[in-house]
């Protein structure tokens, strides 16, 4: 990524707080938790209370694709507050982007977004709100800078928002699933992928798909489980086997346990 040294315009981006915002900073194992229902309740492991579980308010569909402003800026960590005292943001280039499996790439790769960003590099995705803040803006937090999303309106900006949160999380779960090593620790991610499913406010058939294919996968490659292990996955997917048809992995799964 062309990283461009110019200076923005705000205050520290990392020391407000916004209801959109997710604690990226913990990593996924035994630390990345789901997000709390609006009534303030913690969720439950038991399938037949997390089924219950839904998301309030608007609903988006999930972003493939889409045309977006974009701004980088390059800092040190410990300079963030001070390179966005200016009141002006450098340059924004128009970009199409694409939300792939693993990276946000443009149609154009040139200028800001010569390469594409990784979802593993990004550290942090939160909105801006800050005052004299540009208007529905996105800011991801890189290894060495920022770069800012600027859509054409709030609801575009929080498709965005959810959006890249899902795919960066779904990216995660695949690599750390991938290659499980304590089955307890697993079992209890498995019930917050779940969990987050369940929640989104994102509206696609692969938001409850995903997790379902990665189970699959999980255990077509994992084939000397206990009886228990099994059953306690079974139990953790359950909410999301009522209403979508499990794949074919799962189904062979399935069988056997019968």
């Amino acid at each position: 990524m062309d990283f461009d040294s110019s200076s923005g315009g705000g205050a520290d981006l990392h020391n407000n707080h916004n209801p959109h915002q997710t604690d990226e900073s913990k990593p996924l194992l035994g630390e990345m938790s789901a997000p709390t229902p609006p009534d303030g309740n913690k969720m439950g492991a038991a399938p037949c209370r997390r089924a219950l579980l839904h998301c309030n308010g608007m609903r988006y569909k999930l972003l493939q694709e889409g045309d977006i402003q974009v701004c980088v800026i390059k800092h040190p960590r410990t300079f963030l507050s001070k390179i966005l005292t200016s009141k002006f943001l450098r340059r924004w280039e128009p970009h199409h982007l694409t939300l792939t499996d693993t990276s946000l790439a443009s149609a154009t790769p040139t200028g800001y977004m010569e390469n594409s960003v990784s979802y593993s590099s990004i550290e942090d995705i939160q909105l801006l709100s800050w005052e004299n803040a540009p208007k529905y803006c996105l800011q991801l937090t890189v290894p060495g800078g920022t770069v800012l999303l600027q859509a054409a309106n709030s609801y575009l900006r929080d498709q965005w928002f959810h959006s890249l949160q899902w795919k960066k999380k779904i990216y995660k779960y695949k690599k750390v699933l991938s290659n499980p090593s304590r089955w307890e620790v697993v079992l209890k991610e498995i019930r917050t992928l779940v969990d987050m499913a369940l929640t989104s406010p994102l509206q696609d058939d692969s938001i409850h798909q995903a997790p379902l294919e990665i189970v699959s996968k999980l255990l077509s490659e994992n084939i000397n489980l206990t009886t228990q292990e099994h059953e306690n996955i079974i139990v953790a997917i359950a909410p999301l086997l009522e209403n979508n048809h499990p794949p074919p992995d799962l189904c062979e799964f399935f069988c056997k346990v019968c």
